[in-house]
């Protein structure tokens, strides 16, 4: 069973602020250490739940935020941009786990919230909808037949 992991970082485990996102010169941020960490108990979870294949691909700002060696090694990560395709191996997959995510621009009180770029994207419309990433990714899986089997994220 393969399970497909997007990974954002907004909406991770004890983010709160965009403080915790900026990278020190040379450093990690906190941000990057929390993603890790769940990045890590999710794929042990998959794997622990039946996965024989796990496949996480950062979708954070350059989308190169992983700590590679605090990784899990059962899992298969992809990290950098990529040109064309929101989610390129998620083809096969059985499920797809949406992993720190966060409000849609415009939620009052949400921590974080915007849609795809804060400076370049406020609004966008599915069927007429308004919808953030959680919709714009679930919407993605399921034009393949590819169930959302979870969601986690800000409160």
């Amino acid at each position: 069973m393969k399970i497909y992991v997007m990974v954002d970082m907004e909406g991770i485990s004890g983010v709160c602020c965009s403080a915790q996102l900026d990278r020190p010169k040379g450093g990690v941020s906190a941000g990057q250490q929390y993603m890790t960490w769940d990045v890590n108990a999710c794929v042990d979870g998959c794997f622990r739940g039946g996965a024989t294949e796990v496949v996480v691909q950062d979708a954070h700002d350059a989308h190169h935020n992983l700590i590679w060696d605090q990784l899990d090694g059962r899992g298969l990560y992809v990290q950098g941009k990529q040109r064309g395709r929101r989610m390129p191996a998620l083809k096969g997959s059985d499920g797809l786990i949406l992993l720190g995510y966060h409000a849609m621009a415009g939620v009052p009180e949400a921590v974080l919230e915007h849609t795809m770029s804060p400076a370049e994207w406020q609004n966008f419309w599915i069927n007429g909808r308004l919808a953030g990433e959680i919709a714009v990714d679930a919407g993605i899986a399921g034009d393949q037949g590819i169930p959302v089997i979870m969601v986690s994220g800000d409160d």
